[in-house]
């Protein structure tokens, strides 16, 4: 909060976005500790807090989404905020994980499910829609997603696109 209401050229911005990037291997620390401490709660908000100070404007040129652990405690943020029925924050956080390089496979396939389901849960239906074409083009034998995409097509009434679908 209080860096986006400085001025940028202010010393106190650049005081603050380096006290911040000072911090934030210490959220990612803070999300293991509460996980092995057996505590979701903590667990999750520290996990968020890693991926929220990640997307700042501020911090864009610290390239904080390609440390360590990033891939793993962003994909962690968007399973536990979707499980939790947070559909739009868990957007952030599956477009977070899915900016990464992560070769997880099993895990990207999950996060692209969980990223169409959020869209369409929020009758979202033309992201849904976009996004699971972009999945079928990598995970072709997901029915989740195909079957996500196909009641968007139906709940939006977008035949064109549901020949589409169903072709595929």
């Amino acid at each position: 909060t209080v860096i986006k209401e400085l001025d940028s050229s202010s010393p106190e911005y650049q005081r603050c976005k380096v006290r911040l990037v000072e911090l934030f291997p210490e959220l990612g620390n803070g999300a293991y500790f509460y996980t092995q401490m057996n505590n979701q709660v903590m667990a999750v908000k520290f996990a968020q807090s890693y991926v929220d100070l990640s997307l700042l404007y501020a911090v864009g040129d610290q390239d904080l989404a390609n440390r360590e652990n990033y891939a793993e405690l962003s994909w962690f943020a968007a399973m536990s905020t979707y499980y939790q029925k947070e559909y739009e924050t868990a957007i952030q956080y599956f477009q977070a994980y899915l900016s990464t390089t992560d070769s997880d496979m099993k895990r990207r396939e999950s996060a692209f499910q969980g990223l169409v389901f959020s869209y369409y849960l929020l009758k979202n239906y033309d992201s849904a829609k976009y996004i699971a074409s972009r999945a079928l083009e990598t995970f072709p034998n997901n029915w989740n997603i195909a079957s996500a995409a196909v009641n968007a097509c139906v709940d939006s009434k977008d035949d064109t696109m549901l020949s589409k679908f169903v072709i595929a």
